[in-house]
Order: C-alpha cells, then sequence, then structure tokens
C-alpha cells in the first residue's frame, strides 16, 4: 500500500525544490501514518517509510502484505487461528476459546476497515493547506 506523488511534469529547472518540499512532506505523512496506525506487535507501525524510486515518485508505503487488509477491512474468511491466539492473549489476556470466537466472528463478518493511511494523508492536507 503506497501514495504516490509525480513530479514527472515539473520543469526540471525547479524540479530539485519541489521535490525537497514532497521529501517534508512524505517525511510527515510518514510520521502521522505511524501515529495513526494500530498497533498490535508494531510490525505494522515501524514498517512505514519515505521511499524515493527514480526521478519522478516519492512514495510513503509499507511492505508488509496485511496493511491493506488494515486500512481497507475484509470480506468475511477464516483466518489462521494462531495468529488471532497471539493477539487474544497479548490484546485482551483471554484465552484460546476467545480467539476460536474471534475467529468464528471473522468468518460470518470480516474485519471492519481501520483507514490509518487515509486519517495520516488527511491530516497531511489540513498541514500543507
Amino acid at each position: 500500500m503506497a501514495t504516490e506523488i509525480d513530479v514527472s511534469e515539473v520543469d526540471e529547472a525547479i524540479r530539485e525544490e519541489v521535490k525537497k518540499v514532497l521529501i517534508e512532506i512524505a517525511t510527515t505523512l510518514t510520521n502521522n501514518a505511524k501515529k495513526e496506525a494500530p498497533v498490535n506487535s508494531g510490525e505494522l507501525r515501524q514498517s512505514i517509510q519515505v521511499l524515493e524510486r527514480g526521478e519522478n515518485e516519492i512514495i510513503v508505503g509499507t511492505q508488509k502484505n496485511y496493511a491493506p487488509f488494515v486500512e481497507f477491512g475484509t470480506e468475511p474468511h477464516f483466518p489462521p487461528i494462531e495468529p488471532i491466539k497471539k493477539w487474544v492473549h497479548r490484546k485482551l489476556g483471554m484465552g484460546d476459546d476467545v480467539a476460536y470466537a474471534v475467529q468464528q466472528k471473522i468468518g460470518k463478518e470480516g474485519t471492519d476497515a481501520n483507514p490509518f493511511m487515509q486519517r495520516a494523508i488527511e491530516e497531511t492536507r489540513q498541514e500543507y493547506i
């Protein structure tokens, strides 16, 4: 999951200055995304970063494959039980019976979206408008 900022249309003479500003904005977006990201193990939050690729784009994102499921939620499905057991124990201090109940609920209802990147984008937008 990533947000792209394209500078390909900018005149060469001002491209470097624009890039500096975009890097500043991307850094702010990264910090806001880390603040908004939900924390289970902390891996998602820690993985959010600024990536600069090529001449014409700056990307803020994460390589965690589950980030879109957090951002957008999921349809009903039956996830593996072991990560749910760990989450239930760590977050709720409860046992395996609760983990199985959570798995069943996800199987019936899916998971709710937690649009942390969208909130971070909006917060960053407000800071620079």
